[in-house]
């Protein structure tokens, strides 16, 4: 069992599809911290960018192998 977000849509051009998450992915942490909802995901990402940090560390689970991604936060 994986609990976590469900990666549903990477737009192409971003930095989570520079760093190869795909749809499917199931994201269980962002910054060590563990994820449930969308929301939840959102919100820890945001946090990360306005303390400055430029990237935010992912717990990404692909076909029942867990991998940690660092994906680059962009501006705006």
């Amino acid at each position: 069992d994986v609990t976590g977000v469900l990666v549903t849509d990477v737009d192409l051009d971003g930095p989570a599809a520079e760093k190869n998450i795909r749809t499917g992915d199931v994201i269980s942490e962002v910054s060590q911290q563990k994820v449930t909802t969308p929301q939840d995901a959102t919100v820890k990402v945001d946090a990360a960018a306005k303390t400055g940090k430029n990237v935010v560390l992912l717990s990404v689970v692909r076909g029942g192998e867990l991998s940690f991604v660092g994906v680059r936060l962009t501006g705006g």
